[in-house]
């Protein structure tokens, strides 16, 4: 079926709210864990005017003589060196968020392909070469963009902390171990199993980069966390030494909409040293974590891991996690910048 990619404008939106609403509807239909959030239209407009509003926003409509098929969104994002997250990102990434695309599904893949092919040439010209979606984990959420030359990255799952399938156990410890709650006194100790984490991720196969100074600036990031009382941060302890912690925020600004049911934590740090693996160290910090986030309201918990994380794939979906989103990846050699 022949279309005309054109830029996506405001007029447009409702249409594409209709889209994106159909879409998210299907997914919740295949995919257990996603939120209601955008299967109405008219919660769905609103988020698509925020996102094409936002200044490092470009979005392209697919159009069926006056009919919108298709469309797609990818928001522009910068990661210095001094920042962590150019551990876990790009220096310079699109991002195209779970709210970024939607299609009538009657249309076919070819219009997908035409829509990133425009979209790709701006953000390649921009010296944008990394490319990443957030969809959900099934092969219908997936498969499409694995055509296109992306990857799958990093996994989502989330645990209900309801009283049914989500309840956690009572936490306890083997001694000699003990777990408390981080204070603003635990700075150091906190960085210090952060820096040990980083040195675990550098490893193959995964393969993140150790940026000395984001992880010494992480400091002040820190500072903030243990002083915020809507963030709560746990660590195991071994004869005063701390050798795990897990770190939970409020989901907000960690997971993006749509993916992120209501109420829920994010579990932004786990991570155990190498000492204390195997033990069930890492088990029962989590059930002390889960239980406090139940008490604080939450009724899910949301973490990401890296897929070629041997022990995170492992770990998560054990203790309940199920994997229900996806971030995909595709990398442009950056020589086609200058080799024409």
């Amino acid at each position: 079926m022949p279309v005309a990619v054109v830029p996506l404008n405001a007029e447009l939106l409702p249409s594409a709210a209709a889209l994106l609403a159909a879409r998210h509807g299907a997914d919740q239909r295949r995919v257990s864990g996603l939120p209601p959030a955008f299967d109405d239209p008219a919660v769905a407009l609103p988020a698509l005017e925020a996102l094409l509003g936002d200044p490092s926003a470009d979005g392209w409509a697919a159009l069926s003589g006056e009919r919108l098929v298709r469309f797609l969104v990818g928001k522009r994002q910068l990661f210095a060196d001094t920042n962590l997250l150019a551990a876990f990102f790009d220096a310079r990434l699109v991002m195209i968020p779970f709210a970024g695309y939607a299609a009538d599904p009657e249309i076919g893949d070819e219009v997908y392909r035409a829509l990133y092919a425009a979209a790709a040439v701006t953000w390649v010209e921009a010296g944008f070469f990394s490319h990443s979606i957030r969809t959900t984990s099934d092969p219908l959420g997936v498969e499409p963009w694995f055509t296109f030359g992306f990857g799958r990255r990093v996994t989502t799952g989330v645990r209900a902390l309801d009283d049914g399938h989500g309840r956690v156990e009572l936490p306890g410890l083997p001694s000699p171990f003990i777990a408390r709650r981080a204070g603003p006194d635990d700075g150091d100790a906190v960085h210090e199993l952060i820096a040990d984490l980083v040195r675990f991720h550098a490893d193959s196969p995964i393969f993140m980069p150790q940026l000395a100074e984001a992880i010494a600036a992480e400091r002040g990031e820190i500072a903030a966390w243990l002083a915020d009382p809507a963030v709560a941060y746990w660590v195991a302890e071994e004869a005063g030494d701390a050798v795990g912690v897990m770190g939970l925020h409020p989901a907000q600004g960690f997971i993006d909409d749509g993916r992120r049911p209501e109420r829920s934590a994010y579990l932004f740090l786990g991570h155990m040293h190498p000492s204390a693996r195997g033990r069930g160290i890492a088990t029962a910090l989590l059930n002390v974590a889960l239980i406090w986030a139940r008490g604080a309201g939450y009724t899910a918990c949301l973490v990401d891991w890296f897929t070629t994380n041997p022990l995170s794939n492992r770990f998560w979906p054990r203790r309940g996690f199920l994997p229900f989103a996806s971030r995909l990846e595709r990398r442009v050699d950056a020589r086609v910048a200058w080799a024409k």
